[in-house]
This record gives C-alpha cells, sequence and structure tokens, in this order.
C-alpha cells in the first residue's frame, strides 16, 4: 500500500512539474473594436470572393479562386480594410471595378514576392 501510494506522489510530483502557466492581459476598448471590424471586414471579403459572378470573373483574368483566396488570407488587416471599403464604395453592379481592385492588390502582392500567381500564367 505505501508502494503505491509513494508512486502516486511521484506521478503526482512529475506530471504537475509540466502545468502551464495561464497569463491573461487587458485590452482595451479600441484593440477589441479593431479586432472586430477586421473579422467582419474578412467575413464581407470572403463572401464577395465566394460569389458566383465574381469567381467568374477572377478566372477571366486568370486568378483561380482558390489563390486569390489565399492571398486575401495574407492580407495585412490594414490592406483587409481598405479593400473591404473599396467593396463598400463600389455601386451596386460594380462587381467589375472590385475585381479590378482585387486584381490590382493581387498584383501588387506578386511584384512584392508575397504570392506566385503570375508567374504561373
Amino acid at each position: 500500500m505505501q508502494r503505491i501510494l509513494l508512486n502516486l506522489i511521484i506521478l503526482t510530483l512529475l506530471t504537475g512539474s509540466f502545468a502551464s502557466n495561464a497569463s491573461a492581459q487587458f485590452i482595451t476598448t479600441d484593440e477589441a473594436l479593431s479586432i472586430v471590424q477586421q473579422n467582419q471586414a474578412s467575413e464581407r471579403v470572403s463572401s464577395f470572393l465566394a460569389r458566383e459572378e465574381v469567381q467568374q470573373q477572377l478566372i477571366k483574368f486568370g486568378v483561380p479562386p482558390e489563390q486569390a483566396e489565399q492571398r486575401i488570407a495574407a492580407l495585412t488587416p490594414q490592406e483587409l480594410m481598405s479593400l473591404d471599403a473599396q467593396i463598400g464604395d463600389m455601386p451596386a453592379g460594380g462587381i467589375a471595378e472590385v475585381i479590378g481592385v482585387v486584381v490590382i492588390v493581387l498584383f501588387i502582392l506578386e511584384l512584392l514576392g508575397v504570392t506566385d500567381v503570375f508567374t504561373a500564367i
């Protein structure tokens, strides 16, 4: 009985030393609002890219929709917010203009060496 108890104590001490400490930090209201706005912008841009006519235009420009989604995911929060604002400012039916903006953003990322979509064309 003592041997079992001793083994349990040793096991508890060994596994207890591997426990990690949790930490929490306060964030400001502005930071929380910024995170929410980035998530909403990401959802709006993703839903825009999921539209059938947008995907057809992307294919017409030689950009597979999957690669466009990957490139959008690689955007910085500022670039994403800017793209979302441009999509929101476009009039209804201005899909060609928005797709043009998306292609321009993708082309800039290509020039910066972030992606390799246009080299395959």
